[in-house]
């Protein structure tokens, strides 16, 4: 039996809700770390919630258990599990429910824990918001560019049709 923590990480080059949730022996910020490179994303996982636990492996059931019906496969390296589809806040209830079921102390989430994975999430909310702003921006103007184009091309085939009816009429 090892204790170690449980975790979610979140990195907003993911799709929203995308989560990485699992166990780990050493601290989740030098796991999150340690999991962010060689990754090729273009930002960094960070630790969303962690909660110490006495026993790894029960936890690791726990979680596959209770998240079984949200696993998400994505291929961000070779060998890559543990991801999930869910909103963090609901994610963070579960891992609480694990840590419980765990026989840690019955503790509730503190409130500064909820207001700090809130943060994060409005973080990523905020930015992949943004991203949809820039891909509809950049959807539009290209819109634009290509009806410029259109419009100079049927301008141009006119002048060369005047200019070829010019030329028919002139002989």
């Amino acid at each position: 039996m090892k204790k170690g923590h449980i975790y979610i990480l979140i990195n907003e080059s993911l799709k929203e809700n995308c989560l990485k949730i699992g166990v780990t022996t050493i601290e989740p910020d030098k796991f999150a770390k340690e999991f962010s490179e060689g990754r090729g994303l273009p930002s960094e996982f960070i630790v969303g919630y962690e909660k110490g636990i006495p026993d790894c492996e029960k936890a690791k059931d726990l979680i596959s258990e209770k998240l079984e019906g949200h696993r998400f496969s994505i291929q961000v390296h070779k060998k890559d599990s543990g991801f999930f589809d869910m909103p963090l806040q609901k994610a963070v209830a579960l891992l609480h429910q694990i840590a419980k079921e765990l026989a840690l102390p019955a503790e509730e989430p503190k409130e500064e824990q909820y207001i700090e994975v809130l943060a994060r999430e409005t973080e990523v909310e905020r930015k992949e918001r943004i991203r949809k702003e820039v891909d509809d921006i950049s959807k539009r103007a290209a819109k634009k560019v290509a009806e410029k184009r259109e419009k100079k091309i049927e301008e141009t085939e006119a002048k060369e049709n005047a200019q070829i009816k010019d030329i028919k009429e002139s002989h």
